[in-house]
């Protein structure tokens, strides 16, 4: 089983607030359950449909909420080396949240960093999934 690097990284990077994603080791695509179903060789399935059809072929990929936007905050924060840029966004999330800390990192000119670092630890943690999955990254 193979997937190209880039349908592998907009799967976790540019889709993330799908929940229901599938890697089809059949045809080696990324099937994506929007609500409305799996479309499939023009058919629309359900999960179940879909699995009792054409057998277990489905590998789900991590949701939104399993890559966890406020782990991935405070990730950030920890990997601040500058001890006053990291008490500043420490404040901001005990003082605001997760929805604060975000906020405070536009005005902090922090926005940038904090998406970069966002979208790495998004490619590991494809490339992790694939490695962990047999499937190969080409």
């Amino acid at each position: 089983m193979q997937i190209s690097k880039d349908d592998l990284f907009r799967a976790f990077c540019d889709i993330d607030d799908v929940d229901g994603m599938y890697y089809n080791t059949d045809d080696q695509t990324i099937m994506v359950d929007d609500g409305d179903g799996l479309f499939y060789d023009d058919e629309v399935y359900t999960v179940e449909d879909f699995v009792s059809q054409y057998g277990d072929i489905l590998i789900p990929l991590p949701s939104a909420r399993e890559m966890n936007e406020a782990s991935v905050a405070r990730a950030f924060i920890k990997q601040e080396h500058d001890e006053a840029n990291r008490q500043m966004l420490v404040d901001a999330y005990n003082n605001g949240g997760l929805t604060g800390f975000l906020g405070k990192l536009n005005e902090y000119k922090m926005q940038k960093l904090y998406l970069e670092f966002k979208q790495q630890i998004q490619r590991d943690e494809a490339l992790e999934w694939a490695k962990d999955n047999d499937i190969d990254v080409v």
